[in-house]
């Protein structure tokens, strides 16, 4: 990726794309997905945890919640992904 923001446009749509082609309307897959630099998050709450600055992993998470809004993410185009799957179902049907 040339840039940043690109790579969080790719992260949204491929978040959309997984919401729209489970169709998890009311219930999202994503529910509330975390951020792009949640790795790098996850390392630092770690080496914090490890030093005694966080107590434990349920007051990591809640730092996390404090820190990145989540994004949520909702299906999209249902007709198509319920036409693609009608097409590729037949692909995956157990033989008699």
């Amino acid at each position: 990726f040339k840039s940043r923001a690109q790579l969080r446009r790719r992260w949204r749509a491929n978040c959309s794309a997984g919401e729209s082609g489970c169709g998890a309307e009311p219930n999202p897959v994503f529910k509330g997905a975390g951020p792009a630099e949640a790795t790098a998050a996850g390392n630092i709450l770690i080496q914090a945890i490890a030093s005694g600055e966080i107590a434990d992993l349920e007051e990591a998470r809640a730092v996390v919640r404090e820190s990145f809004p989540p994004a949520h993410y909702h299906p999209r185009d249902r007709e198509a992904w319920e036409a693609r799957y009608h097409e590729v179902r037949p692909l995956f049907a157990e033989d008699g």
